[in-house]
């Protein structure tokens, strides 16, 4: 906008009045006005000034810097004069360009009495402004390029920022009415060169609500950085509502005004800063549905300089024109994000960047597996699965084999060395049959979702089913007595690509025994033994075929519902003689499983994370333990030990560093359909449609090697559960606030849902010097995205004894289930949805031997 002050000077002869008074002449008195003209009417006639004098003067008008013709006027009498000031070339200049011009007009009226008396001075001011056309800026000059694929307020490389609703499009017909478009030129690429097929991520209507949100931003780059900008660790997630934080993330489909909990880091697994991101990680579950707006400020790279905005994001925030019409199809865009973003009380200047993204529907998560959850119980005759009601026929149930163990405590034949015999019974081997959604017969592994003619809904092909194997243990009434009857009915979910024959191990022989169960396990498919090879290789190696996985693991959870559908109904497995206290195999007897008893689930690692999907949807076992558990693999990956063979695989398949992070948070969008992250807000008092509600129990083992315990402590938090306390011994931690957000319990008995944390204490060598050397304990957590380093113990290698190396302790993934006050409390939590007391109520629950500090 132009601005021009315009000075006109009115000079005045008139008596003075202080004369006048002497000798009390006729005095004048000048006044003036400009007139009003529109700009065009000034530029043709000039300034016009309208001058009235109440006695004879004369008056001279001029205009500073020369923008107008000077004109003199004489009154000789009182009367009032119309002076058009013609504009000079100046004035016409100054006039005629654009913007708005304010003219400032003043008057200066000089007077004498008489010839010997002094002047007198009366002075005024107007101001006056002509509105015009807004002047035009010279765009700035962007190269920013593939910005119809490529967000161009990231730095330079494609989906960063990710999420982001920059890649969705609007479709009313979706619950967020939006869905998720990604270029597939967009996307990560193999070492081959292919990039990822998106299709099947363009059928969601937004994102994951637990993966790591990624960005990359020059400058912040590594820890130092990191540090030095002062963002939330994860070791202390309270700093998020710290009113300096440099991140700020708001629910806008919510009270903006709130910020979300979140915590960062910096990816350690980059070998080199050029390609580290920075990933922001919620602190609990997103809400499905809600969009949100992310933002950051006052970043500082590592010398503690602040980092400036992108010229793209600076164009946008300062609401400067650019010349590339990419960057402009986005401005409307981003400007809604400001407004949006406004209630934050975050300075829109001071922002380094901001995006929004939308989290993907409960129903866009859900429906397919509870699509073909529906349709395979209406084939069994049950509609009605929210009732509680075992109704229908029960699933065909196959016996291959019974195994009785001998009346004494003799070596267990599957497991050597373990004495369990005293305690078991009769393991049971066997099938049960499943309607199968795959494309594959008999749903071999590899296949996806046969989709009827709309694409959405998955169909059985006619007379395709799965066999689920089944791997059964009943316990003994008593130590070395009878097979025991009246036990409650449990299906067990095994741990990282592992298989039914899990459920036979020697410590579910000591859960069955303890707490009165019969257990089956089945296999989670998708990420079972059988689907390592080829498929799970193959798709590391192309994670266009991830999808396989995903929809593979949804029918495995529709096979764990079956095996418990027919443990509790009973023309299922009851009416077998593998399941009655006969001989098992030829002799007619009483079921072993009480009808009157609920269906129950518990699952450990893998069966601990994919079981919070498989409790949500579970339609009779309403009570589930998940065992050493979490959620989100895209965060847990990382730090899991199990994750190096893998990892061995997926980072030579896609070498790019900078790309990695965001294949996490892609593979979640899908595992989100299959595993807790998707499911965990449906999981206990607000069930999906035709679903009962659930109680849950999280047992948690204090540094976890496999399962990091923050993606335990994330679904605790977002579930609302309680922790039995106290939670960890004083000093133990190194978060400032362990269990941060999570309220705990004291004393118990608790009637509810909640979360327990085992320890076994720091890394301490037992045994004998240069004989047999072990670790047990361990460290607290890593405090970055990686892998802890187990420990290994001493042993002789080549005739050699080789000592024992420290790294991080042992890791004590199996400790609660080895446990016999976790087992306790387990087995108390299966029979009666109410967490008990099994530790020293004064202290830490402790495992492995460990008694506390």
């Amino acid at each position: 906008m132009t601005l021009l002050a315009l000075s006109l000077l009115a000079v005045v002869v008139v008596p003075s009045a202080q004369a006048a008074k002497k000798k009390k002449p006729k005095g004048a008195k000048v006044t003036f006005s400009v007139s009003k003209t529109t700009r065009t009417a000034t530029l043709k006639s000039g300034l016009v000034v309208k001058v009235k004098s109440t006695g004879a003067t004369s008056v001279k008008l001029t205009t500073g810097k020369s923008l107008t013709r000077s004109v003199s006027v004489k009154f000789k009498k009182k009367g009032t004069r119309t002076i058009k000031l013609k504009l000079a070339t100046k004035g016409k200049t100054a006039l005629g360009a654009c913007g708005n011009v304010k003219v400032k007009v003043s008057f200066s009226a000089v007077y004498k009495p008489t010839k010997k008396s002094k002047a007198k001075t009366v002075k005024g001011t107007r101001t006056y402004t002509w509105v015009g056309a807004p002047c035009p800026v010279k765009p700035l000059h962007v190269d920013a390029a593939n910005t119809d694929r490529c967000d161009p307020i990231g730095s330079g490389q494609c989906l960063s920022p990710f999420p982001s609703n920059f890649y969705t499009v609007p479709d009313a017909s979706r619950p967020t009415g939006l869905r998720v478009n990604l270029n597939r030129a967009s996307m990560p690429v193999n070492k081959d060169g292919t990039p990822i097929d998106p299709a099947e991520w363009n059928t969601a209507d937004g994102f994951s609500s637990t993966a790591p949100i990624n960005v990359q931003i020059p400058g912040l780059n590594s820890k130092a950085a990191f540090d030095a900008s002062g963002f939330t660790p994860v070791t202390d997630m309270a700093q998020y509502a710290r009113t300096d934080n440099p991140l700020v993330v708001v629910d806008l489909s919510g009270d903006a005004t709130q910020r979300v909990p979140v915590w960062a880091e910096m990816d350690a697994n980059a070998d080199n800063d050029a390609d580290r991101l920075l990933e922001i990680h919620p602190s609990q579950a997103l809400i499905p549905g809600h969009r949100y707006g992310v933002m950051l400020r006052n970043l500082r790279n590592a010398a503690g300089q602040t980092i400036a905005p992108s010229t793209v994001f600076r164009a946008y925030r300062d609401n400067v024109i650019t010349d590339n019409a990419g960057v402009e199809q986005r401005r409307k865009a981003m400007n809604d994000l400001f407004a949006a973003l406004s209630p934050s009380g975050i300075a829109k200047a001071d922002l380094t960047l901001a995006w929004d993204f939308t989290v993907a529907s409960t129903k866009d998560t859900t429906d397919r597996m509870l699509t073909i959850r529906d349709n395979a119980f209406g084939q069994l005759g049950d509609t009605n699965l929210a009732d509680g009601v075992v109704a229908g026929t029960a699933p065909v149930v196959t016996v291959d084999s019974v195994m009785n163990f001998a009346t004494s405590d003799a070596p267990d034949p599957l497991a050597p060395g373990v004495e369990r015999s005293a305690r078991g019974a009769r393991r049971v081997s066997g099938t049960v049959r499943v309607p199968c959604y795959l494309t594959s017969d008999n749903c071999a592994p590899g296949a996806s979702f046969n989709y009827a003619g709309d694409g959405k809904t998955p169909v059985q092909r006619t007379g395709n089913y799965i066999e689920a194997p089944i791997r059964c243990i009943i316990p003994r009434a008593s130590e070395n007595g009878p097979i025991a009857t009246g036990t409650r009915p449990v299906i067990y979910g095994h741990g990282l690509f592992g298989t039914a024959a899990q459920g036979w191990r020697g410590n579910k022989i000591d859960y069955a025994y303890e707490s009165g169960l019969t257990i089956c396990a089945t296999e989670f498919a998708g990420m079972a033994d059988e689907d390592v090879v080829p498929a799970t290789i193959n798709m590391i190696q192309d994670l266009s075929l991830f999808k396989n996985m995903a929809d593979r693991i949804q029918q495995g959870l529709l096979d764990f519902t079956f095996v418990g559908r027919a443990m509790v109904n009973g023309a299922g497995m009851s009416a077998k003689r593998a399941f009655q206290n006969g001989d098992g195999t030829t002799t007619d007897g009483s079921p072993v499983i009480d009808p009157a008893k609920q269906l129950a689930y518990f699952g450990i690692s893998e069966g601990g994370i994919l079981g919070g999907a498989l409790t949500a949807i579970e339609p009779d076992a309403t009570n589930t333990v998940l065992n050493v558990p979490g959620m989100s693999y895209a965060t847990l990956l990382p730090r899991s030990t199990d994750f190096a063979e893998f990892a061995s695989l997926l980072y030579p398949s896609y070498p790019d560093q900078k790309t990695r992070p965001q294949l996490f948070t892609l593979m979640q969008m899908l595992w989100d359909r299959g595993e807790a992250s998707g499911y965990v807000h449906n999981m206990t008092t607000n069930p999906l449609p035709n679903t009962p509600p659930h109680r849950v129990l999280l047992q948690a083992a204090f540094g976890d090697h496999q399962v990091a315990n923050v993606t335990a402590e994330t679904e605790a938090r977002t579930l609302g559960l309680r922790a039995r306390g106290p939670v960890v011994s004083p000093g133990r931690s190194t978060d400032v606030t362990p269990f941060w957000g999570i309220e705990t319990i004291a004393p118990l008995p608790f009637p509810g849902s909640g979360i327990s944390l085992w320890d076994t204490g720091p890394p301490r060598l037992i045994g004998t010097p240069g004989v047999d050397e072990r670790w047990i304990g361990t460290d607290a957590p890593p405090t970055e995205n990686k892998a802890p380093v187990s420990s290994t113990d001493g042993g002789i290698k080549d005739g050699v004894y080789v000592g024992p190396t420290r790294g991080s302790g042992d890791d004590p993934h199996g400790a609660p289930g080895a446990s016999v006050e976790a087992r306790q409390q387990l087995g108390a939590f299966l029979n009666t949805g109410s967490m008990t007391e099994t530790c020293d109520p004064a202290k830490a629950c402790f495992a492995d031997g460990w008694t506390g500090p």
